[in-house]
């Protein structure tokens, strides 16, 4: 599974580092769509389709209850997590929510409005920005990971593999649209 959802994640932000002047570094990324004043998956097809490639990718990559099947929670041994307790698997837990985050951060600083926000709020401070961002990826957070695992059951190997096989398909899209734009 990791197979599924990791390289088509890593595909989407490479679709975003092209428009950027062929650079991987985050900082390099931001600063290139805040400087051009819009978001790259707004003006190019490559990108958007790379966005929502990310966003379908965030559930996988977190181990939501579709895409659990590492974990196992329902079952009667709770995955790798069944040798900790206590203050140990606090810890476990805490970094899988922590990274959890992280990736709805990313995909909300690279793929979504703020780079053309935060020239708007330059005159209301760090603080503003700050705020935004961090309500922005919480609404990703809702939107990718708790929506999943409160409304969908999980599901076979086979069907969350049959699952990528779609975001796949938009990707290689996707990827074929940014060539045919730089041609």
């Amino acid at each position: 599974m990791i197979i599924g959802y990791e390289v088509p994640m890593f595909i989407s932000v490479l679709l975003v580092a092209l428009h950027s002047g062929f650079t991987l570094s985050y900082y390099d990324m931001i600063i290139s769509q805040l400087n051009s004043g819009t978001v790259f998956s707004a003006t190019s097809l490559g990108a958007f389709l790379g966005s929502i490639v990310f966003i379908l990718c965030i559930p996988g990559a977190a181990g939501v209850i579709p895409f659990d099947n590492p974990e196992a929670k329902t079952e009667i041994v709770y995955g790798y997590l069944i040798e900790y307790g206590g203050p140990y698997l606090g810890l476990l837990k805490l970094a899988k929510d922590v990274a959890n985050f992280t990736v709805c951060l990313l995909f909300f600083t690279l793929f979504t409005y703020l780079p053309a926000v935060v020239p708007l709020l330059s005159g209301y401070g760090l603080m503003a920005n700050v705020f935004i961002t961090l309500t922005g990826t919480l609404v990703v957070y809702i939107i990718t990971i708790t929506l999943p695992r409160t409304i969908y059951a999980r599901v076979k190997l086979r069907q969350a593999l049959g699952f990528y096989k779609w975001v796949w398909t938009l990707v290689l899209i996707a990827s074929l649209a940014m060539i045919f734009n730089y041609m």
